[in-house]
C-alpha cells in the first residue's frame, strides 16, 4: 500500500506523509476513506470462508480438506484457526488457509469450527509437534 498511497495522495491534493489513520478514516470525519487492501483481502477471505462453511456446499468440503491437510502438515491436531500463528505459522507452506490464519491472528480473532474435520485419534496417539513444543517450553 505504501507506494500506491505515495502516488495517489498527491493526486488527491493531500500530503503523501498524511497519517494512515486519517487516510483510511471514514468520510463522515472528512477523511478520504481509502480502503486498506490488506484489511479488505483479509475480511473478504473470512466472509468467503464462513459463507461456504455455513452453506455446506462443495467449496466447504474442499476447505475442510485443505484445513485437514494443513493440520497434518503442522502436526498439532487441533483447529489451526484458533492457534497462535506466530508460534506455528512458519511450519506451514504458503497457501490460502495460511493467509486466512495470518489475518485472523493479526486481528486477535479466531474461527471456531464445530465440525468433524478435526482428525480423530486412536487410543495412544500423540501429536508430535505438541510434544516438541511442550519439550521446548519445559527446557526454556
Amino acid at each position: 500500500m505504501g507506494p500506491a498511497l505515495a502516488a495517489l495522495l498527491p493526486k488527491l491534493h493531500l500530503a503523501s506523509t498524511l497519517a494512515r489513520d486519517l487516510v483510511h478514516g471514514p468520510t463522515r470525519y472528512a477523511a478520504p476513506d481509502i480502503t486498506n487492501l490488506y484489511t479488505y483481502a483479509g475480511t473478504s477471505r473470512i466472509k468467503m470462508f464462513l459463507g461456504h462453511m455455513r452453506k455446506e456446499d462443495e467449496t466447504s468440503k474442499l476447505l475442510k480438506i485443505a484445513l485437514g491437510c494443513c493440520q497434518q502438515e503442522l502436526g498439532i491436531g487441533d483447529n489451526i484457526l484458533q492457534e497462535n500463528f506466530e508460534k506455528h505459522g512458519w511450519l506451514l507452506q504458503h497457501c490460502w488457509i495460511k493467509e486466512l490464519w495470518r489475518f485472523v491472528h493479526s486481528i486477535n480473532g479466531s474461527i471456531e469450527i464445530n465440525d468433524d474435520w478435526i482428525q480423530e485419534r486412536c487410543e495412544n496417539d500423540i501429536f508430535l509437534m505438541r510434544q516438541v513444543f511442550a519439550i521446548q517450553l519445559t527446557e526454556s
